[in-house]
């Protein structure tokens, strides 16, 4: 799912609290189940380029007790930057990268295709989009969407939807939700959707 620097926070409060050697088996955990997803015949997601990702996040994740949580969350974005060769300086840019983490962009012509549908947004939609974005869940107000990886996928699948489509819809449901929220001040700062 869609995660913030709230999310890793609380990963730091449970290591903190539980010890570092449930993390790493947990850890241990994820690596096997993801890489035996197919059942003895190889894997359907551990392949070269995911491999070079979760390997970066593990490398990310091993200074959790020792560096803030959003640098650990920031951290991991810039390093799928950087192995993607994108942008990483704007706000704009930091929004793209997240949403090529969500989107599960592989290469170059795959940003291309989000970038395209993020600009074919008008300013209210990328300016409302950007703060969702960039919201820490720490000491902003932050709305983790869970399914939301699952959506950009089935938007970018399906050629009546698309992924602007599905930006402009995410538009509306964050207008809805903020709403919400200002009605509720007791909520916490993040709110699982």
């Amino acid at each position: 799912g869609e995660n913030c620097p709230a999310n890793v926070k609380e990963l730091h409060s449970h290591i903190a609290e539980k010890g570092d050697a449930l993390f790493r088996v947990y850890i241990l955990f994820l690596l096997g189940f993801m890489s035996g997803l197919a059942g003895g015949q190889g894997s359907r997601f551990m392949n070269a380029k995911n491999a070079d990702a979760t390997i970066g996040g593990v490398r990310v994740l091993q200074k959790l007790m020792n560096v803030s949580a959003t640098a650990i969350y920031w951290g991991y974005l810039n390093l799928r930057a950087e192995k993607l060769c994108l942008p990483f300086n704007s706000p704009e840019d930091l929004v793209l990268v997240r949403l090529a983490c969500l989107g599960r962009v592989q290469d170059q012509k795959g940003y291309e295709s989000l970038r395209l549908a993020w600009l074919a947004l008008g300013e209210r939609e990328r300016s409302s989009l950007t703060d969702h974005f960039l919201a820490d869940g720490i000491e902003e107000q932050a709305f983790n969407l869970e399914f939301l990886p699952n959506c950009v996928a089935n938007a970018k699948a399906n050629p009546l939807i698309g992924l602007t489509c599905l930006l402009d819809v995410l538009t509306d449901l964050l207008a809805c939700l903020r709403t919400k929220v200002a009605m509720n001040p007791n909520l916490p700062k993040l709110v699982p959707v």
